[in-house]
């Protein structure tokens, strides 16, 4: 509050520039804030009418935000893996990209050697779930995993994230 006090009982003509308040915008007619969305005005809720009474429902942003951080997630390299973009070279890798097309939200493991595409298909599998919003979903390498679940077993103050959401009754992948 220190930092404060001066700023709110000097007077202005004697205060050095940095201590200067910022003038508050006018929000009449003319200087309407612009929001990233427009449905709730950036605060997340939107109102609904519901019968005999209004309430309050997440905005789509939210999700919408959501899904956007987690494709930002992937490597660089992987970005842009999509099914339609893998191109397979033999009958195993078609089989692979059919199967995983028809189910996406499957398990899968994928064995090969380096190179034929797993991790490729491993990240279109991944883009595809984080869009339609169908399970939630951590993408982990094979070592990433049993270093992470290695971690969870001898260290009492770490939490696994693959753990713990596999733990909850929704769908997770």
């Amino acid at each position: 509050m220190q930092a404060i006090a001066p700023i709110l009982t000097a007077n202005p003509a004697e205060l050095q520039l940095e201590e200067r308040a910022v003038e508050i915008p006018s929000t009449g007619p003319g200087n309407e804030r612009e929001y990233e969305c427009q449905r709730c005005r950036d605060t997340g809720w939107r109102q609904v009418d519901l019968p005999g009474r209004a309430g309050m429902k997440q905005c789509e942003c939210v999700a919408e935000k959501a899904r956007a951080h987690y494709l930002e997630l992937m490597p660089e390299r992987f970005k842009n893996s999509t099914f339609e973009s893998f191109k397979p070279r033999d009958p195993k890798q078609t089989r692979a990209l059919s199967l995983m097309r028809k189910e996406v939200g499957g398990s899968w493991y994928l064995t090969g050697a380096y190179g034929n595409g797993k991790t490729h298909l491993l990240y279109a599998q991944y883009r595809e779930i984080v869009i339609s919003g169908s399970a939630r979903c951590h993408v982990r390498t094979t070592r990433e995993l049993v270093e992470e679940l290695r971690r969870a077993e001898f260290d009492e103050d770490f939490v696994s994230p693959v753990l713990a959401a596999a733990s909850k009754p929704s769908p997770y992948h």
